[in-house]
């Protein structure tokens, strides 16, 4: 799959990706702006095989192929190329291309950085809300949790202040649309992070 910044002024990389048969995902923006972003992603799905970026100002024109000075960097990691993997499905989608979805490969279920106990997550899968039983947390703290979506942005926030162990607090999801979400939550020291799967 790719995106095509210009068709028809020396882009050598459309022509490759038509010869190869995948000219269902090619789109050409030729809509007065610049598609600029200039990466490729080589097996972002198989950890086996070496999953790479390959980034920089070179942009797979005839001008950077043959007359300008470019740079090229190569980035063997699949949590990297993972990232650059949603980026780009969601590119694609936003020209109506649907691509296979891929959950970040970085973010285990969840992390926890304290050796009180962990707090709990429930439902996981959930459709509309979920629960937090802070267990341990620390008391008469200002807990700031935070939930975002798989591209960064900010979709929910809330603080909590903990007066008692064993506390549990509910988020309401109804207006979120299904995806794969990730919660943080961040008390002075305390640090609670995983990931949040919503069903529709």
């Amino acid at each position: 799959a790719g995106i095509v910044g210009d068709t028809a002024n020396g882009s050598f990389a459309y022509q490759i990706l038509q010869d190869n048969g995948i000219n269902e995902y090619v789109l050409d923006r030729g809509n007065g702006y610049i598609f600029h972003h200039k990466y490729m992603l080589v097996d972002p799905h198989h950890l086996s095989s070496d999953p790479l970026v390959w980034t920089g100002s070179y942009n797979w024109s005839n001008a950077a192929r043959i007359r300008n000075d470019e740079n090229v960097v190569i980035v063997h990691n699949a949590d990297i190329t993972n990232l650059f993997y949603q980026e780009f499905s969601q590119r694609m989608l936003d020209n109506g291309v649907s691509l296979p979805a891929r959950e970040f490969v970085f973010i285990p279920d969840f992390t926890f950085t304290s050796d009180i106990t962990q707090p709990v997550v429930y439902p996981n899968p959930t459709q509309d809300v979920f629960y937090i039983d802070w267990k341990d947390a620390p008391l008469n703290k200002n807990m700031q949790i935070h939930l975002y979506n798989y591209q960064g942005s900010l979709v929910s926030s809330k603080t909590e202040r903990l007066s008692a162990k064993g506390e549990v607090s509910s988020f309401n999801l109804e207006h979120l649309p299904a995806g794969i979400y990730f919660l943080k939550a961040v008390a002075e020291d305390y640090k609670f992070s995983g990931k949040i799967i919503v069903t529709k």
